[in-house]
């Protein structure tokens, strides 16, 4: 285990570690970078990209989904 002291680190991310001293009983490493950030599945995000007609969901669940606002990734 490791030590993300950002809290910026995802399940999936390519990370450098670095040693340090005993931050706890387990952690002895220190997360130095993120080399590359890992592309995150999202159900609710494949709604917003490829919208189901509405026949098909519940008409409650399209009207809180259009109230979502556009989001910015970066999936380098």
């Amino acid at each position: 285990m490791a030590h993300d002291e950002k809290d910026s680190c995802n399940i999936g991310d390519r990370v450098k570690l670095d040693p340090s001293r005993p931050l706890s009983k387990n952690k002895h490493w220190v997360v130095a970078e993120i080399i590359k950030k890992a592309r995150i599945y999202s159900p609710l995000l494949t709604l917003l990209l490829h919208p189901l007609p509405l026949k098909v969901i519940d008409y409650s669940f399209a009207l809180a989904l259009n109230s979502f606002k556009p989001l910015l990734l970066n999936f380098d």
